[in-house]
């Protein structure tokens, strides 16, 4: 399992602000060793939409990663990259000094996490916006994958707008966005698939007819 860590110009781990680059480390027989090394430069005077633009291209650039590690994670940054299918854990202090011990604890939570082969929440054009795709999610996983995807970002609720496409409605979205109180809407597309918009804008939720 590989692991990206943000990283400061010594090489300690950072937040996003003090990032010169997102390393990435694979588990070696000498040890946790740096095998990319993706250029970060972003601060607080530069617009949102460029800051996010970076830090998902640099996530793009890491191959066979799931988890990032910072030693302090804003909202913003953790919503985009939840939105990736990444997973953020917060240390402190030189990679070297946690990797192992934090390889071990996924590895330890891996039997009860159900795995998906890709993330299918993505990020729209605008900051908060994602898109899901059930209808992929279930032609390429078994079990109850719109679960699986949608319950866990949901409630999180760091996004503005979600957009779904699917064939049918789960049983349990109409009760679960009255609980978290999200005004939706859905449209029959041409095709026949359904076009779900989840806000958190202050209207009244609507059901399908």
């Amino acid at each position: 399992m590989n692991i990206a860590v943000f990283l400061d110009k010594q090489g300690v781990t950072c937040g996003i602000w003090q990032a010169a680059t997102l390393g990435l480390f694979a588990p070696r027989n000498t040890g946790w060793q740096a095998i990319v090394q993706v250029p970060l430069s972003v601060n607080r005077e530069m617009l949102p939409e460029d800051v996010r633009h970076q830090v998902m291209a640099a996530a793009r650039a890491l191959p066979g990663c799931r988890h990032i590690v910072a030693s302090e994670i804003t909202g913003a940054v953790k919503a985009w990259l939840d939105g990736m299918g990444f997973t953020m854990w917060q240390c402190a202090g030189r990679p070297e000094g946690f990797l192992e011990r934090l390889n071990n604890q996924v590895m330890q939570c891996a039997p009860t996490v159900v795995a998906l082969p890709k993330s299918f929440i993505q990020p729209g054009e605008k900051q908060g916006e994602f898109q899901a795709d059930l209808i992929a999610a279930l032609y390429e996983t078994e079990g109850h994958a719109s679960r699986r995807i949608l319950i866990p970002f949901l409630f999180k609720g760091q996004f503005t707008r979600l957009e779904i496409t699917c064939d049918h409605l789960p049983r349990w979205f109409s009760r679960t966005l009255e609980k978290l109180a999200y005004p939706w809407d859905v449209t029959t597309q041409s095709d026949g698939t359904l076009r779900v918009v989840v806000s958190k804008a202050a209207s009244r939720s609507q059901n399908v007819p």
